[in-house]
């Protein structure tokens, strides 16, 4: 794939992601990927209270100005960060897949630190 639209390919991954499940956590209460837990704890009450409309009327306008934004930010750092990334190799990878994982189990608490461990995994 070329250049140009290999870049326009990730910045529409990367604006799509942030609304791929709002609608089945603000109906069901059900999130669809990790970034709608906190959409369930606001937006599946006010779905139960009649307000499904509000909701999702609210969380798709972040989620569509957060990806402006964002794809704007991601656009704008690839000329910056390219020599950065294309000296990583996979110690590096490596290294920073092991802080991700740590990252999660630290979030999860300390009796579930075994747990956030699990999920990372």
């Amino acid at each position: 794939m070329d250049m140009i639209a290999g870049a326009v390919f990730l910045l529409t991954l990367h604006v799509v992601n942030g609304t791929s499940g709002q609608i089945s956590s603000i109906m069901f209460g059900i999130p669809g990927d990790g970034d709608d837990a906190a959409t369930v704890l606001d937006g599946h009450p006010l779905a139960r209270q009649g307000q499904a409309a509000r909701a999702l009327g609210a969380s798709i306008t972040a989620s569509g100005a957060g990806g402006i934004v964002g794809a704007c930010v991601f656009a704008a750092l690839i000329p910056v960060l390219k020599p950065l990334v294309l000296s990583f190799g996979p110690a590096e990878f490596f290294l920073i897949s092991i802080l991700g994982i740590s990252l999660i189990a630290f979030l999860a608490g300390g009796p579930r630190f075994v747990q956030g461990l699990i999920v990372g995994f």
